[in-house]
């Protein structure tokens, strides 16, 4: 390697272990190694082959997330002309993940790439919902008027959610027979 020159150590690694718990005790032993005394000065560890596709995937992932808020938010902040209300949206993605997260423990799922992909389609669904919400409280503001007319005294927040499980459930009923 870079006409260096290297020693590869490689293992097969026990199947009733996951590969990044495997990781991690390699870099806490790595992470203890001491240069004087256990490798010479001029000596470099490196770690390449799945540990290294492990990082780079997270690292492209994560990009991929950051990148996906701040593109929805300048487009919701265009599509209301506003930038209060997207911010309001915006507000609960990182709720949506505490349940990603708790459900990730309780059913003893490792957080892998395809998690962190599963918690990027979330935030597109948690958004989409926020931006249904969002139009029907304004809409509902703006004009005054109840949802249906045994609706009573409660309020539009109070109303919304109903309103939106049902449309959401009657668009799913219609589409899948």
């Amino acid at each position: 390697m870079d006409q260096e020159r290297t020693v590869t150590i490689s293992a097969e690694l026990d199947k009733t272990r996951q590969d990044k718990d495997v990781l991690a005790d390699v870099q806490k032993f790595l992470a203890g190694l001491k240069v004087p005394n256990d490798i010479p000065q001029d000596f470099q560890v490196k770690l390449s082959g799945k540990a290294k596709e492990i990082k780079e995937n997270f690292g492209g992932v994560i990009f991929a997330f950051i990148l996906s808020v701040m593109l929805i938010y300048m487009i919701m902040a265009a599509q209301f002309e506003s930038f209060l209300q997207p911010l309001i949206i915006m507000v609960t993605v990182p709720l949506s993940f505490g349940g990603a997260l708790i459900a990730l423990k309780v059913t003893g799922t490792s957080f892998n790439v395809i998690s962190l992909l599963g918690l990027v389609l979330l935030e597109g669904v948690v958004v989409g919902n926020g931006i249904v919400l969002m139009n029907i409280s304004t809409r509902c503001v703006r004009t005054g008027r109840k949802w249906w007319p045994r609706s009573g005294k409660r309020r539009a927040s109070e109303r919304v959610p109903c309103s939106c499980l049902r449309q959401r459930t009657l668009w799913v009923c219609c589409r899948w027979p």
